[in-house]
């Protein structure tokens, strides 16, 4: 900062003396200021410094034509951007299973002492958000985030939407909330793909979610244990598997263990090994129960038959917890 002091009278050396002579708030008449009375005040201000924030002082007369006094003393602190987001949380309505939500709006304030330079903006689990914030957020500027939902999985699903940067109060976070919701009359496995351990002749996998109960999937013969498939697609919240075979078979037998997979690969069984019977009285079906759980992934492993020397599945529904 440059002063420039000029004046219609005295100045220099010998005005600063005589003003600091007479004191903060006299007058001097003379001296080279004749028939003039000058009246000095003082006003602070904070400027931010390479070393840092600095407090300015500054004496200067009434008339605004001489300084006698110009200082500078250390500040209270480096300046600090803040960031605030409102609301500072979000529950979401109950939204189906694999479909996304309306947007939400979040309002990010910068209501420190300096411009806030933004790191990242993220959502996390099933929330997704997209913003107008960039890359740094001046003093008294805000910008919207806007947040939606699209559960993964029936039930409460939780989350976070985080800012991070150079903001004191960094990570600044907005706690996000849902449940997603299935439908207990749909069949989640119905039209979806499938895979399995082996086939026989022109029976295979891809007959259990058909729709059709009078197609079947057979594994090859004599091969004990075999398996079968169903992929959802993603993460699907279940409670009840439907097997069945052919309405007009005769009653048989099979042991059969239910296991379920967020991967493909690691496999957690959802129901033990047990022996089921197929009754045509009861249209050949068989339910399975079980705790909800939430795979992508549902296996049927076949460990014996009464009534042929192989795994037999026409329909593998999957019901919604």
């Amino acid at each position: 900062m440059r002063v420039r002091s000029t004046g219609r009278c005295r100045t220099g050396r010998a005005a600063v003396q005589s003003a600091v002579g007479q004191g903060a708030g006299g007058g001097e008449r003379g001296g080279g200021c004749d028939d003039v009375v000058q009246t000095w005040g003082t006003a602070t201000t904070q400027v931010t410094l390479p070393a840092g924030r600095q407090i300015l002082t500054l004496d200067q007369d009434s008339g605004g034509w001489n300084i006698n006094h110009l200082g500078f003393t250390a500040g209270s602190g480096s300046p600090q951007a803040t960031l605030t987001a409102s609301p500072g949380s979000l529950t979401f309505a109950d939204q189906a299973v694999n479909t996304t939500s309306a947007a939400r709006t979040v309002t990010v304030a910068s209501s420190g002492t300096a411009t806030a330079s933004l790191a990242g903006v993220t959502a996390g689990g099933d929330f997704a958000q997209t913003n107008t914030c960039g890359t740094t957020l001046a003093v008294g500027a805000n910008c919207t985030v806007s947040v939606t939902f699209g559960p993964t999985a029936a039930g409460t699903r939780t989350g976070a939407l985080t800012l991070t940067g150079n903001q004191s109060n960094s990570p600044t976070t907005v706690g996000l909330s849902g449940t997603g919701t299935d439908s207990a009359g749909t069949n989640l496995a119905a039209g979806k793909p499938t895979s399995e351990s082996s086939h026989t002749d022109v029976y295979p996998s891809s007959n259990v979610t058909d729709g059709n109960q009078n197609s079947y999937w057979e594994s090859a013969n004599n091969r004990f244990s075999q398996w079968v498939q169903v992929d959802l697609g993603s993460a699907r919240s279940t409670s009840r598997v439907v097997l069945q075979l052919p309405a007009g078979w005769g009653a048989r037998t099979q042991t059969l263990t239910l296991g379920g997979s967020t991967d493909g690969t690691t496999f957690t069984t959802l129901k033990s090994s047990a022996t089921y019977t197929f009754d045509p009285s009861a249209r050949n079906t068989v339910t399975l129960t079980f705790p909800a759980s939430a795979q992508r992934y549902y296996r049927v492993t076949i460990a014996a038959n009464t009534g042929w020397p192989a795994g037999q599945v026409s329909e593998f529904q999957i019901w919604s917890a």
